[in-house]
């Protein structure tokens, strides 16, 4: 492969060269010559986000299995013949988290060296060797390393698929296309309360290779990022990869292809990684935005809700079993990460965001004020049914923008020389920002109560709401030399 960098003094003799020069490359089936279909496009993005369900599931993994290693029920229900204990059981939960934050140091440069590809293909493996590894598994010190690994695996899927995603999109479908990362991600979280709770531990761990299997065999058919091939100056692969993800010919590329160009030869001559995002104003902003979306992300206190679900309704209590209001905010939650995915192009990022930090705001506050009527010993019998609404209102809130636009931004907002870079230190911030949380606030609660700690994540998302209208700009339908044209004049 060709790896010489493009400068912007070689662009319009690379466009003519690439351009109109006919290609023997098998783009597998026929060619537009002007608009072709997206349905390859789409066929690809399912196949990349099957990882993603793997690594929801991953997350909810613990939910159906910890209560089951906490008990003495056999080998057919305990693979490690003991009961664990609370901190084993902590441990095994929380050591995600760690490997999480760590991933995209290992991933990021893995992408920007190697390419987006073949570090997918590497992600894979990881969640896929510890899934095996957890479904026979006999040692609690070896469920902790596969729970690490898991978590390296997780970490950089979320910041791969969004960087991957981004790229080999449309302008007019990015959004659309960014979102079923997150629809994935949930259904995966879903599958877990579906399954977990029937199948045994081995059978369960095995059923969640299954997308990882679906994903090898699909591999092959998956094209590198043309911005990737762009970047290290490899043309005809760039060139060849944008005709098989657009399904157009030579001349229906022409235009997107001179873009790219530009962009990534602006891009390569400005180095130094992240410590280019200090030198550039833009990328400053850029990284600024995409810092506010995925800390504030946090500060809705999704992580805290989602991990502890079932003790809230138990405090709460109401005519719903927590295992049912699980399936139900899981279900949910999944349609609503499938909706946006329709709307985001239609309505934007800008203004998804700011309607789903303020409803998201509005309910956990209506749930902190149910929380007060209860801790005050006032009668609540009459809203038993609050809370259940309430989180589920709360759940599709969150879902309908706070949960997908802030990937959907980092994957589009940078250019291919920082992109990696950033994204890797802002994903590490998303998931000890979420783990700070998850450990702070079970303290906080019960401490102050939980009527305070859902007001104080309600105030939170009030702010981020002001924020995010003022800071943040819309990138729908922009291209990545226009969003950064935007920057340089905000």
């Amino acid at each position: 492969m060709a790896t010489k960098e493009i400068e912007a003094s070689h662009v319009n003799d690379m466009v003519q060269e690439v351009v109109y020069k006919p290609t023997t490359i098998d783009c597998e089936g026929p060619l537009k010559s002007k608009k072709g279909s997206s349905t390859f496009l789409y066929f690809i993005i399912c196949i990349v986000n099957l990882i993603g369900f793997s690594c929801g599931s991953s997350i909810s993994w613990t939910s159906p299995v910890i209560p089951k290693l906490e008990g003495f029920m056999g080998a057919e229900h305990n693979p490690l013949g003991k009961p664990i204990t609370k901190l084993e059981g902590s441990l095994i939960a929380g050591i995600l988290s760690l490997g999480c934050a760590i991933g995209p140091f290992i991933s990021g440069p893995l992408a920007g060296k190697y390419g987006r590809k073949i570090t997918l293909l590497c992600i894979a493996a990881i969640v896929g060797i510890s899934f095996i590894t957890l479904a026979f598994a006999t040692n609690v010190y070896v469920y902790y390393v596969a729970r690490f690994l898991k978590g390296l695996g997780v970490g950089s899927t979320y910041q791969i698929i969004p960087i991957y995603s981004g790229e080999v999109a449309e302008n007019t479908n990015r959004g659309r296309v960014g979102c079923l990362f997150v629809a994935n991600i949930s259904a995966g979280l879903l599958s877990s309360y579906l399954v977990g709770p029937y199948l045994s531990v081995r059978l369960f761990c095995i059923f969640h290779t299954t997308p990882i299997v679906i994903f090898l065999i699909f591999y092959k058919f998956i094209p590198e990022s043309p911005i990737y091939l762009a970047s290290k100056g490899d043309k005809v692969e760039a060139k060849a990869s944008l005709m098989r993800l657009r399904r157009y010919s030579a001349s229906g590329v022409k235009d997107e292809l001179i873009d790219i160009f530009l962009a990534c030869a602006e891009s390569n001559s400005n180095k130094g990684g992240f410590k280019e995002i200090f030198r550039y104003p833009p990328l400053q902003k850029a990284f600024l935005i995409c810092l506010l979306l995925l800390t504030l992300q946090q500060f809705t206190g999704i992580a805290f809700v989602v991990g502890f679900l079932q003790t809230i309704c138990d405090v709460a209590g109401g005519s719903v079993s927590p295992s049912i209001s699980a399936i139900i905010i899981g279900v949910l939650k999944t349609f609503a990460s499938l909706f946006t995915s329709t709307v985001i192009d239609k309505f934007g990022r800008k203004l998804l965001a700011m309607i789903s930090a303020l409803a998201t705001g509005i309910f956990i506050t209506i749930l902190g004020i149910f929380f007060f009527l209860l801790q005050n010993k006032y009668d609540v019998s009459n809203i038993t049914w609050l809370p259940i609404v309430t989180l589920i209102s709360y759940i599709i809130s969150f879902n309908l923008g706070m949960a997908p636009v802030p990937f959907v931004i980092v994957g589009e907002i940078f250019p291919s020389h920082v992109k990696s870079a950033a994204s890797t230190v802002l994903i590490s911030i998303k998931f000890l920002t979420s783990f700070i949380i998850t450990f702070l606030c079970p303290v906080l609660s019960s401490l102050l109560g939980m009527a305070p700690t859902f007001c104080m994540f309600g105030v939170f998302c009030v702010i981020g709401t002001v924020l995010i209208y003022f800071i943040v700009p819309e990138t729908k339908g922009k291209s990545l030399a226009e969003i950064q044209d935007i920057l340089k004049h905000r």
